[in-house]
Order: structure tokens, then C-alpha cells, then sequence
């Protein structure tokens, strides 16, 4: 006993001269780094960067998903908060690890070739059989556009269909709320002049409150919850719908509407579930319709130039004249990757058509158009099985996806189609949740994305 006595304080002993070590040893490398850091900052700056960027790259290959969220949250906050501020090739190491991260997730299998894709390999196949009439080598846009085109395949396998995390959808709600305290904060400042007083592209930004919205909103229609819980999340809705009014994005407020119309459309015979939140909706319109600068989107609509959509009217009438007096194949394939840019440039000072489907259809024809909503409609039609809030929030910004392009070239954008990439992962997860007998998959939407505001019960 005496012996194991001693032998019990002697590793005591022990462990407090190895912490000591440790300690002296950590101190003295404490010491040389601040020494460093006073002689040499530029270097520790160097040693900083490094250290972070392999901490970085450490944790998008043990969890790819971050690598989508990370993407979007910068990307949104750089086109808008600091727009113009550019960094050459600042995505290109992240390009890279998520091809790297789609190898090893087809190796491991851990996601699953779907049928629900072949929609978008046959929209990108006529994507490339719009290069054969190209004449001319391709801009740098040209190259970064068919990119943008391809990134939603790269970003569905980013997300194991065996548990899909909601990351991505926590970082579309809080960088909805960022920008919108941007706008709101400058709208301010400029004494709630014109469109936010902002001199980023408004229909832009509010493409990118949208997404955050329309997460909120689904969380609200998808469950009952408390009005103490629900509470926040309304006004955070609120917050974010206030910002949409200072900009007074006609097109992104009748896509958001319509989304959210639809979502509702989902639940309204569930009395228990669409009367609280129609009567909240009621409520919290009559609080932003008293806000200082919240007229201003029903000022634009009351505006001379509602008759030809801001002046698009005549370019989408050119388009529609050029294809209807196309040969065959140029009807059912289109005049070629870019060919509108010529089509527009020779109506007005702009290269866009400001209207997603006419620009697939007058370049990729009409079975290019065909493959682009066929993507969009197998979504819609996997999310319409039922009521969760992952499927209304699918359901929802598929529709918005779809009604963005009624004004705009919104699938021209980066983050259109990390969201496309973001509802297909979704969708083949909630099939291998329901093979499985399970509501949803462990880890998803419905389980994650309510603590953003919502304490789950």
C-alpha cells in the first residue's frame, strides 16, 4: 500500500514538472513569436496568413460543405458591402479544393448520381453545342460564364446525401441580415434617398436578400412554433423585406412575393399552420408600411415606365423577332454561346436581355430552354410532396430561381447556381431520407436551420 502510495506521488510529481515544461517551453516560443512579431511584422503577417490558409484547407477537406458557405458568404459581401474591392484569383484555391472534394466524394461514395441531374447534363451539353457556331475565341467573361454554369455541379457534391448539414442556409440568413443592415444604414445616411441611396445594382442585392428570406419564411411556415420563439424570426423577416423596399427592386419583390405565395399556397389547408402566419404577415405589413422610405417600391410601380418594364420591353421584343424568323436549327438549337450580347448591343448601350429565359432560348434554342426549366421543375415537383421545411424552403427558392429570370439574366450569376447545386443535394437527401423511413435526413433543414433563430423543441 505504501509502495503504491509513493508510486502515485511520484507520477504526481511527475505530471507537475512535464505542465511546468510545457509551460516554460510555450512561454519562451510565446516570447521568440512576440520577438519576431516586434522585429519582423511582415513576416508574422506571412506566418499568420500561412497558418490560417492551411487551417482553412484542413477544414474544407474534413467538411466540404464549408466550402460552399464559405464561397457565398464572401461572395455576397464583396458584390455588395465591398463592391469593387477585387482580389485577383481570390476563389481559384477553393475552385480547386471542391474538385478535389468531388473526387473523393464519387471515390467514397458518399453522394449519389441521381436522375434528378440529367436535366442539368443535358442543359450544359446544349450549353457546349452552343460553342460550335462560335467564329471567334471566347472573352474572359465567356470562360467565367460557362463556369458559373458549371459550379452547381460542383457544389451538389460538396453535401453527402447520407446527412445533409444546414450550413449553407445559416450563412444565406446572416448574410441576408448583413447586407440588410447595410442597406438600411445607408438609406439612412443618405436621408432615405432613391433605391437605398446605393450605388450597387439593386436588383442584385435584393437577389441575394431574397435567399435569406425565403429560409426564414420556410422555417416559419414549416413548423408551429411559440410566438416568443417566432418572434425573432419575424422580425428578422421583416428586416430583411424593410431593406427590399428601400431598393424597390420591382422584379426581386414580385419573385419574392410569388415564392412566398407559393410556399403559403402549401399550407393553406392546414389551418393551424397558414392562419398564424397570414395574420402575422398581416401585421408586420401594416408595422413596415408605417417605416420611414417603404413607399418607395410602390412609387416605382406607379412609375411611367411600369408599361415597358424599365425600358426592356423593346429588347425582348427584338429577341423574339430574331427567333421567329430563324432557320430550324437555330430554333431548336439557338445562335450560338453569347449570341444575344450582338443582338442587344445593336438595340441599346447594354449587351444583357434582361430576361434569363429569352437569352437561353435565343442561344441554346428551344430545347437549350427546355433543359433549363426541366431542372427547375424537377425540384418543384420533388418538393411539393409535403409540408417540412426543407421541402417549402426548396419549393421556394426554386420559384423564386425561376421568376428572378423574368427580369433579369439571374443565371448568369455565381450564386444562382450554388443554389441550384444547393437544392439538388437537398433533394436527393430528402429521397434517401423517405427510402429509409425517415421524415428527413439527420442533420437537415428542418432540424438545424431553426436554431439560426428558432430554439428547436
Amino acid at each position: 500500500m505504501i509502495g503504491a502510495t509513493h508510486t502515485t506521488d511520484l507520477e504526481a510529481r511527475r505530471a507537475v514538472v512535464r505542465s511546468r515544461v510545457v509551460l516554460w517551453v510555450l512561454g519562451g516560443l510565446a516570447g521568440v513569436l512576440a520577438g519576431l512579431a516586434v522585429m519582423h511584422p511582415s513576416l508574422m503577417l506571412l506566418a499568420g496568413a500561412v497558418v490560417a490558409g492551411v487551417g482553412m484547407v484542413a477544414a474544407i477537406v474534413m467538411r466540404p460543405e464549408l466550402g460552399p458557405a464559405l464561397f457565398w458568404l464572401v461572395f455576397s459581401l464583396q458584390s455588395t458591402l465591398f463592391f469593387g474591392f477585387m482580389v485577383t484569383g481570390l476563389y481559384y484555391p477553393l475552385y480547386v479544393l471542391m474538385v478535389l472534394n468531388v473526387v473523393v466524394a464519387l471515390v467514397r461514395r458518399k453522394v449519389e448520381l441521381h436522375a434528378r441531374l440529367l436535366p442539368y447534363v443535358a442543359f450544359l451539353t446544349l450549353v457546349l453545342a452552343g460553342l460550335l457556331p462560335l467564329t471567334s475565341s471566347l472573352t474572359f467573361d465567356g470562360y467565367q460564364r460557362l463556369f458559373i454554369y458549371v459550379i452547381g455541379f460542383l457544389v451538389y457534391f460538396q453535401f453527402s446525401t447520407r446527412r445533409l448539414p444546414a450550413l449553407l442556409l445559416r450563412v444565406q440568413v446572416v448574410s441576408m441580415l448583413v447586407i440588410a443592415t447595410w442597406v438600411v444604414v445607408s438609406s439612412v445616411q443618405g436621408g432615405f434617398g432613391p433605391r437605398g441611396s446605393i450605388t450597387v445594382n439593386q436588383n442584385d442585392v435584393s437577389l441575394l436578400l431574397g435567399f435569406g428570406i425565403l429560409a426564414l419564411v420556410a422555417q416559419l411556415m414549416g413548423r408551429r412554433t411559440g410566438v416568443l420563439r417566432a418572434l425573432p424570426v419575424w422580425g428578422a423577416v421583416g428586416f430583411g423585406i424593410y431593406a427590399m423596399l428601400l431598393l424597390a427592386s420591382r422584379g426581386m419583390s414580385i419573385a419574392v412575393g410569388v415564392a412566398v405565395l407559393a410556399m403559403f399556397g402549401r399550407i393553406l389547408l392546414d389551418a393551424r399552420r397558414s392562419l398564424p402566419v397570414l395574420g402575422a404577415a398581416i401585421v408586420a405589413g401594416l408595422i413596415l408600411g408605417s417605416l420611414p422610405g417603404s413607399d418607395s417600391l410602390l412609387t416605382r410601380f406607379q412609375g411611367a415606365d411600369v408599361a415597358t418594364a424599365n425600358d426592356r420591353v423593346p429588347m425582348w421584343n427584338a429577341v423574339v423577332g430574331a427567333v421567329t424568323t430563324s432557320d430550324v436549327r437555330e430554333i431548336l438549337l439557338g445562335h450560338g454561346f453569347e449570341s444575344s450580347k450582338i443582338l442587344i448591343a445593336d438595340i441599346r448601350a447594354t449587351t444583357s436581355t434582361h430576361n434569363g429565359f429569352l437569352q437561353m432560348l435565343y442561344e441554346f434554342g428551344i430545347l437549350g430552354l427546355s433543359a433549363f426549366i426541366a431542372l427547375h421543375a424537377v425540384l418543384l415537383a420533388r418538393f411539393w410532396r409535403d409540408r417540412s421545411p426543407a421541402t417549402l424552403y426548396g419549393a421556394g427558392v426554386a420559384t423564386f430561381l425561376l421568376m428572378t429570370n423574368m427580369s433579369m439574366t439571374a443565371a448568369d450569376q455565381f450564386l444562382y447556381w450554388v443554389a441550384v447545386g444547393y437544392l439538388l443535394a437537398i433533394s436527393v437527401a430528402l429521397d434517401r431520407a423517405h427510402r429509409a423511413g425517415s421524415p428527413e435526413p439527420v442533420g437537415g433543414p428542418a432540424e438545424d436551420a431553426a436554431s439560426i433563430l428558432i430554439v428547436p423543441d
